[in-house]
């Protein structure tokens, strides 16, 4: 899970490395935490609701997991970078 959020952050910062390196480094920062966090709920809910893979529900929580990821890269990218 933390090569995997690492990874995110990787790419997130790659293609920013011209742009003001403090807000970059922040919202690599916070993505690398915020990426974990979202995995590790997942994952716990997922556990605790004995959720078995190849369910409806199963995919609702990828799905759910997924928006939140998107969401979260969105509104790094416009409170950091753009803004």
């Amino acid at each position: 899970m933390l090569a995997h959020g690492a990874i995110m952050a990787l790419a997130f910062f790659l293609p920013l490395i011209n742009y003001p390196s403090g807000k970059v480094v922040l919202g690599t920062f916070i993505l690398f935490l915020g990426h974990i966090m979202i995995d590790a709920v997942r994952y716990e809910v997922n556990r605790v609701f004995k959720v078995i893979p190849g369910t409806y529900t199963f995919a609702l929580s990828l799905g759910i997991d997924q928006i939140l990821h998107i969401s979260l890269i969105y509104l790094l990218f416009n409170f950091l970078v753009v803004g």
